[in-house]
């Protein structure tokens, strides 16, 4: 597996984005820690993981996985971790396959995604609650 770096330059102050998806945006944002404010991670969302594929057929959205990944990296180096560890937390649901093994953070963003219809509100939305610094886009 190759070894993802981030360089900084100090010379200009502009925002510092990030394209991908998986673990790419979170490896990036965690690199660039002091940087957080600065950073626009755009994802990826056309994930079809077991919790997210789930998500993208029960609510018919676009997939939540790689976003809610970023979102709770990025809440942990804001100093947010308890809500990030609520947002990765896993749903023990034997009896109905849909729910088992769901990521609690995948539920909520579909809930937003039902209220807001616009992904990117609810990227935005999410990281207004999770009091993030820096940018979440789909």
């Amino acid at each position: 597996m190759g070894e993802t770096r981030a360089y900084v330059s100090r010379q200009g102050q502009g925002p510092i984005v990030a394209v991908g998806g998986g673990s790419g945006p979170s490896l990036v944002a965690r690199a660039l820690a002091r940087e957080l404010e600065r950073l626009i991670a755009v994802v990826c969302t056309t994930d079809r993981g077991s919790s997210t594929g789930a998500c993208r057929r029960l609510f018919r959205m676009p997939a939540p996985g790689d976003m809610r990944a970023i979102l709770s990296t990025m809440a942990v180096l804001s100093g947010q971790e308890a809500w990030a560890a609520l947002l990765e937390r896993r749903l023990q649901c034997e009896g109905n396959p849909d729910l088992h093994g769901m990521a609690l953070g995948n539920l909520i963003l579909a809930g937003l995604f039902q209220q807001e219809k616009d992904l990117r509100l609810v990227a935005l939305t999410m990281a207004r609650l999770l009091g993030i610094r820096g940018v979440v886009l789909p």
